[in-house]
């Protein structure tokens, strides 16, 4: 158990068999918007119809980090914490903007991973880009990057920006049962949106949306395993 009080399972490792597998899936490509869409909340029509922004977007990078604990594979999601902002509270990936000094989008996601949950970024194989998402509201252009972990460490959340760290199996997140539409407050008012909800958690927007495109991509992935 780390300082924190979060429980970390260092038992159990992801073989070579499956990161060459997950590797040779992005290969063969990606779901792509489709795949996203099928989460999409009603607002994100709508904004992208009447944008507010007259700039180019900013980029930024999320991680995706997969890892193995108790003879599953799981995730792991940040409960941002409350401020005057549009993405306050919310559950998300850990990442953040593109920083001049980064080499990379795949460089931002693992810096921004070390700042806000504690995972060094030799603990972090990286496997491969999903499909870049436009957000509206903030405008950015998000590239969720998809990494291993074959041992996971102690986390340490930044407290300025993390409430919470939350773990997930995937089998929970994938679950049907876990997929439901509910009333959410949005940037343009209360919309019915499709959300993941495993374990309590409701994980909508954006973060649903990079969400559906991994499930898409896991259901070819898994029947070559």
């Amino acid at each position: 158990m780390s300082k924190q009080g979060y429980i970390t399972d260092n038992k159990h490792l992801i073989n070579d068999h499956f990161v060459d597998s997950l590797r040779d899936s992005f290969a063969r490509g990606l779901p792509g918007l489709s795949a996203q869409l099928r989460m999409s909340p009603p607002s994100r029509e709508i904004l992208m119809q009447n944008p507010k922004h007259h700039h180019p977007p900013r980029k930024a990078a999320v991680l995706i980090a997969l890892f193995e604990s108790k003879n599953e594979l799981h995730t792991l999601l940040i409960t941002r914490n409350e401020y005057p902002g549009i993405h306050s509270g919310q559950i998300a990936f850990p990442g953040g903007k593109y920083e001049p000094a980064d080499n990379s989008l795949i460089q931002t996601a693992l810096r921004e991973t070390h700042e806000e949950v504690g995972i060094a970024q030799e603990y972090i194989e990286t496997i491969g880009c999903l499909t870049e998402l436009y957000i509206p509201p903030s405008n950015f252009n998000v590239t969720p990057v998809v990494g291993v972990l074959r041992q996971l460490p102690n986390l340490l959340p930044d407290e300025n920006e993390v409430s919470k760290i939350n773990i997930i199996s995937l089998k929970e997140l994938f679950a049907p049962a876990t997929r439901k539409l509910l009333q959410i407050d949005t940037p343009v008012g209360k919309m019915e949106t499709p959300a993941y909800c495993p374990d309590g958690l409701i994980i909508w927007g954006a973060t649903a949306m990079i969400i559906s495109e991994l499930q898409q991509l896991w259901l070819g992935f898994s029947e070559i395993l």
